[in-house]
């Protein structure tokens, strides 16, 4: 299964995805930039076909759409049906609703101090604020992110958002905890997505099956 969504505003030829991969790729200037970011998220194995799409759309309408981003996405499993998981593949940068054009990553704004006033840019030479073009005082600025995909804080927050689209979906209980076992004060190695009692299950039998063809003996 494949979709596209777009935030409001955005154009419609952003619907076909090599546009909208092209248009974020011209947009950044600098040679490391990263056009896209792909976000990949376990789909519960309970969940019919119907409640996959569900889970996604409500995810990237409240999460991703919903703070300008544009994005597509593909559910995927592996070849004999199990571990459904989907890939987002994000642009990179937001769209501004009013315009339709790519936003800036990052806006200039007054630093103030922790009373809430501008800072004020000294001069070493006279000890007194500076004044620039048009005899205007000069305050200092910083520059402020405007991407919040690129954000540790957001990340974490798409996690907990994941995990409530699920569980929104379960009848009457929570069953996904986005937090690590460490998080929970959980003593236990992390399993990979292969690594289930029905995988290990089936190691073990070709193993098992590999040992009686070579006439190894089993541990």
């Amino acid at each position: 299964m494949y979709a596209r969504c777009c935030p409001s505003g955005a154009p419609g030829e952003y619907l076909d995805p090599e546009r909208l991969f092209n248009a974020v790729e011209m947009a950044e200037k600098r040679s490391d930039a990263r056009p896209a970011k792909k976000i990949m998220v376990a789909l519960p194995r309970e969940f019919d076909a119907r409640e996959r799409f569900r889970a996604l759309e409500d995810f990237i309408s409240w999460n991703i759409t919903a703070n300008g981003y544009a994005c597509t996405y593909a559910i995927h499993t592996d070849k004999d049906g199990r571990n459904p998981h989907a890939h987002i593949l994000v642009a990179n940068r937001r769209i501004d609703p009013k315009t339709g054009r790519w936003a800036a990553k990052s806006r200039s704004e007054f630093a103030l101090d922790a009373n809430g006033r501008r800072i004020p840019v000294i001069d070493p030479d006279t000890g007194r604020q500076k004044i620039g073009a048009r005899n205007r005082k000069v305050w200092k600025r910083v520059n402020v992110s405007n991407n919040p995909l690129d954000s540790k804080e957001f990340l974490e927050r798409l996690r907990r958002e994941w995990a409530d689209s699920c569980n929104a979906l379960f009848p009457g209980y929570a069953v996904i905890d986005h937090r690590s076992f460490k998080a929970r004060g959980i003593e236990r190695i992390p399993t990979s997505t292969r690594d289930t009692p029905a995988a290990r299950w089936r190691n073990a039998a070709a193993g098992a099956t590999c040992a009686r063809r070579t006439g190894a003996s089993r541990p």
